[in-house]
């Protein structure tokens, strides 16, 4: 790989990471389910699943890593880290995975890394809270995470569609 080549890739991860943080920050601050706590529609996660397609797993990981932890230093606490690193990891995990394999699009590989994102989540919860009834929210944002993964998808879709394009 050319200098110049290493240059706009970093350049690129780099909008990538400021683009997720952003929409991160600005997802806090808009409720998309009031009365329903942890429900995000996860807008900032179109740019995350998009680095797992235009650049890889490594790439991809290093992104929400970034986002994970400029958003916790910026407005968060330690235990945000937690379940914000947790639903992360795993969900760009399960994605970069499932990208590989021919029968799922996009719009499924965003559904699998929410899945995997509000289950790692939960996990986290029941162990730090130690108490099972944590799990009798789970089908609620479970639900809500498929949907959210499902629109999300659609959007990615539509940018990854367009690579070519955009010259990434």
């Amino acid at each position: 790989m050319y200098l110049t080549d290493k240059i706009k890739k970093l350049t690129l991860l780099s909008i990538f990471t400021v683009i997720a943080l952003v929409i991160g920050a600005a997802e806090l601050y808009i409720p998309f389910l009031p009365g329903l706590p942890g429900i995000k529609l996860g807008v900032s996660n179109i740019v995350i699943l998009t680095a797992v397609y235009f650049f890889g797993f490594k790439e991809a990981l290093t992104v929400a890593v970034l986002k994970v932890l400029l958003l916790t230093f910026m407005f968060g606490n330690g235990s945000s880290f937690i379940y914000s690193f947790a639903g992360s990891i795993s969900a760009v995990a399960i994605m970069g995975i499932l990208k590989n394999f021919s029968c799922f699009s996009p719009v499924g590989v965003s559904m699998a890394g929410s899945f995997f994102h509000v289950t790692a989540q939960m996990i986290c919860s029941f162990l730090i809270l130690k108490s099972k009834y944590i799990f009798s929210y789970y089908p609620v944002i479970l639900f809500c995470s498929v949907i959210t993964g499902f629109i999300t998808g659609i959007v990615a879709k539509l940018i990854i569609e367009r690579k070519d394009k955009l010259k990434c």
